[in-house]
């Protein structure tokens, strides 16, 4: 008996036009590092003024302001030999996806001539044909404006002779927008001829139509042709789906149905309420795996398995957990492959409370059938959150995306998920959000699944993995991780100029500019001005951002501060520290004052060490450092991945890791000197240095008295030395008061050792001693109403408690006791002083364990 084969289908060819990305790197680069493409809605589009309310109920209006768009498409309609009268007469959205369809080919590498024209087909997703279309039906209903005209015209008292002339004149004005019709109208303006077109154009006769599934109808439109190609009905499939359509049909709908987001965009967030709308464009190429290696064709990845299900009796518009489960099951029962196995899905993901809850449940329960699986195992993302929700062309996006990310090996990030869904702690436990992104090994075979809900209860689902080994189309001049860590919350806009007139000018140009730009776009202009600082020019301002929106009105508030005070010799900032103004201000001298134990985070400085190579190679070799002293685990404490942090419980777990002093210490010192050296090749150079107990260890570096490895090591061994076991360790207290208040409190406890071990400011004083008088202590300063806070410290730091510890930073002091340079004045946490270049270092810091920091 012949063994069954199991035949997959490759996608041998791919490309796209999404907002912000025209071509396939783009779009990689724009997943990597998260940017996002939202903006207004140009009035290019929709007049904001005569359709936005903020009010959701208010009639005929959407209380939705912000879109995807894609920007800059035209057709070479000349030199593809498209007559004009069609290409007229043609909407948009059917040149787009044949442009693409020629890119695709490209891509691929494939002579259309030699195409097997009688078995090959087209299967494209659409449902609104594009929003050029609508609009040209109002032509046709001239004679209902007329009449509503008419009657306007009769019950306002004129007379008919002007009523004619009124009819006359806004007959022409009413037409002069829109395209007659011709016997190319109708082929121009219906959905399915996307698909006819592309075939007419490449003479291709194995049948081309346009799949209407809602949201799902590129995926159902892949599906399709992927059973054709499998029944060998085809031999080569273009499929795909295009979406130009953003108009008020869509919009108000949307709005009136409560599908968009009041604010921002969120998906498989806590703080998701709906989606933002988006266009695009995806095509892909498809042949049987078997007939795509013999052809040497190159092979992204291969669709192993598909499925398709309807949501029943549920509703319309209400999506069930059953129905997704429905699709998923069957697309890997087809794959033959257990749902555990893939690496990652790609969601639906509209960011709207029920859809993100069904979809989430759904796929948990898919692949955690037995709920035997572990917390935050699979990873889950959405091509949405960076262009929105662009209907029919969403499914292929992602599926595109999911493609990209197989063959380069990496789990691609999801953007704008900072309050990850309750579900991710409860019932889809098994799932997290990937925020931070991730690369496998080249070798790595990853498997995927990507899914498309539908409007109208249509689920579709389909299961990829990879094949070729990474292509280098895709290497971007950025490496994936510095890509991962360019997303940030805010940007800054600098400006210099001459005078204060110049620079309210410079700025009041740039104001409209901002408000129509991207949350991407942000960025560049930020860059594009800080670029052009002149550093002979004295006049000076600088605005903190977020979005576009906030930016505009931050950029105006600047602008009227320029309009309305003098700025000479002076700094100005407001409030929130988000404004800054100077004018001919002197260089002043800059001191640096580097934290101690107590203000280790985790994961800090990580985005510096992602971005920039000289600070990977800080961290290497730190971690030599720490393999050296038998604690190579530092590193596993310091640097975590928070996207699979499923509880409160089990991030509390990893702070408290944190606190331990033998980790606290190395981790404090890396990312102080990460950001010390982040801040100086910034410009921003101290002459000044000091440092609050440990924080001394990264003032003495910076002046260049210790080098990494020495600081290092210094910094392990004495975390090491001060971390002694809990049976002989104290405690600390802060009390919010003074030196004298804190010496009346501690001579009320009559039992026990105290001292003073920080004098941090007038109102708080640090006390070290045994646990019993440091609780006695905190007991008789609550009496005394004076506030009174147990620090999360493992032992009585700078005190005599710890001299056991002292001694053994002196005997194991890894450095040269001598000064040999110090480049740097420094000023000692002991008394305050300036450091002598005499000074012993192993009698200095064995000496500042125990000594009280003033």
């Amino acid at each position: 008996m012949k063994k069954e084969i199991n035949e997959k289908i490759a996608i041998v060819g791919m490309s796209v036009w999404y907002p912000g990305a025209k071509n396939l790197l783009e779009l990689w680069e724009n997943i990597l590092s998260q940017r996002i493409q939202f903006r207004e809605i140009p009035k290019e589009r929709l007049p904001l003024d005569e359709y936005y309310d903020i009010n959701p109920n208010a009639l005929d209006k959407m209380y939705a302001n912000r879109v995807a768009v894609i920007d800059g498409f035209s057709f070479d309609w000349i030199n593809k030999k498209i007559p004009n009268q069609i290409y007229k007469a043609t909407d948009p959205v059917q040149w787009l996806a044949l442009d693409m369809t020629i890119k695709m080919f490209e891509d691929a590498n494939i002579d259309t001539d030699t195409l097997p024209k009688e078995t090959t087909g087209v299967i494209l997703g659409n449902t609104m044909v594009g929003d050029i279309t609508r609009p040209k039906y109002f032509r046709a209903r001239w004679p209902f404006v007329r009449k509503a005209l008419r009657l306007t015209a009769e019950k306002s008292g004129m007379k008919e002779s002007d009523i004619l002339k009124l009819e006359s004149n806004m007959e022409a004005v009413f037409k002069s927008v829109f395209e007659t019709t011709t016997e190319d109208t109708m082929a121009g303006e219906l959905s399915n001829t996307i698909a006819g077109r592309i075939s007419n154009y490449f003479n291709i006769q194995g049948g081309g139509h346009t799949v209407d599934g809602a949201c799902s109808s590129s995926l159902i439109a892949i599906i399709t042709a992927s059973d054709r190609l499998l029944s060998k009905d085809l031999d080569f499939a273009i499929a795909g789906g295009v979406d130009l359509s953003l108009d008020t049909f869509e919009l108000i709908g949307f709005s009136k149905m409560g599908a968009l987001t009041k604010s921002e965009m969120k998906v498989y967030d806590k703080d998701g309420d709906g989606f933002i709308a988006g266009e695009g464009c995806g095509i892909i190429g498809l042949k049987r795996l078997s007939d795509a290696k013999r052809d040497g064709n190159k092979i992204y990845a291969t669709l192993d398995g598909w499925g398709l299900s309807s949501d029943g009796k549920s509703g319309i518009a209400t999506p069930t957990i059953d129905g997704q489960v429905l699709a998923l099951s069957r697309a890997y029962n087809k794959a033959k492959l257990d749902p555990s196995e893939v690496d990652f899905i790609e969601g639906h993901g509209t960011g709207t409370k029920v859809g993100d809850y069904i979809e989430l449940a759904a796929i948990a329960k898919v692949l955690d059938k037995d709920d035997k699986l572990n917390e935050s195992s699979f990873g889950v993302t959405s091509f949405k959150t960076i262009v929105g929700h662009t209907k029919a062309a969403s499914g292929v996006g992602g599926l595109i995306k999911t493609a990209i990310a197989l063959n380069q090996r990496v789990m691609p990030p999801i953007a704008n998920c900072n309050m990850p869904h309750q579900l991710f702690s409860t019932k889809a436990r098994i799932l997290y959000p990937i925020t931070e992104g991730e690369r496998k090994p080249e070798k790595y075979q990853m498997k995927a699944g990507v899914s498309s809900m539908g409007f109208g209860g249509i689920n579709t689902h389909i299961v990829l993995s990879s094949a070729d080994e990474p292509y280098e189309q895709f290497k971007s001049h950025l490496s994936e991780e510095t890509l991962f860590s360019s997303s940030q919350d805010c940007e800054i806009f600098i400006f210099s100029a001459e005078s204060q007139d110049a620079l309210k000018d410079k700025i009041s140009s740039l104001i409209q500019d901002v408000k129509q730009a991207s949350y991407a776009e942000i960025m560049d202009i930020a860059k594009s001005y800080a670029m052009r600082i002149n550093h002979d020019e004295p006049m000076r301002a600088s605005v903190i951002v977020t979005t576009p929106f906030q930016a505009a009105d931050k950029l105006q508030e600047l602008v009227e501060l320029l309009s309305s005070k003098i700025f000479l010799n002076t700094i100005y900032n407001d409030t929130k520290k988000e404004i800054f103004i100077s004018n001919e201000i002197l260089e002043k001298e800059i001191a640096f004052v580097f934290p101690g134990q107590g203000s280790q985070q985790i994961n800090s400085a990580k985005k510096i060490i992602n971005r920039y190579p000289w600070a990977k190679d800080m961290l290497t070799e730190a971690k030599k450092v720490f393999k050296q002293n038998n604690c190579e685990g530092i590193y596993d404490s310091i640097f975590i991945s928070l996207e699979k942090v499923s509880s409160i419980k089990e991030l509390k777990k990893c702070n408290k890791e944190l606190q331990k002093t033998e980790i606290a210490q190395p981790a404090i010192v890396l990312s102080s000197i990460i950001w010390y050296e982040y801040m100086i090749r910034s410009g921003v150079v101290p002459s000044v240095v000091t440092g609050h107990s440990l924080g001394e260890l990264t003032a003495f570096y910076s002046a260049g008295c210790f080098s990494f490895k020495e600081v290092m090591e210094l910094s392990v061994i004495r975390g090491q030395a001060m971390a002694s076991a809990d049976e002989l360790s104290g405690s600390m207290t802060s009390l919010m008061c003074d030196y004298k208040r804190a010496k009346e409190l501690i001579s009320k406890v009559k039992k026990g050792y105290l001292s003073i071990a920080n004098l941090n400011s007038p109102t708080q004083t640090v006390v070290s001693g045994d646990k019993e008088a440091i609780s006695e202590l905190i007991r008789i300063s609550l009496i005394e109403n004076t506030r009174a806070v147990e620090l999360a410290v493992s032992n009585a730091f700078h005190s005599k408690i710890v001299s056991n510890a002292a001694q053994e930073l002196k005997e194991k002091f890894p450095a040269s006791s001598k000064i040999n340079t110090m480049n740097k004045t420094i000023i000692s946490s002991i008394d305050g002083k300036v450091v002598e270049k005499n000074l012993n270092l192993k009698e200095h810091f064995s000496k500042q364990i125990i000594e009280s920091v003033d």
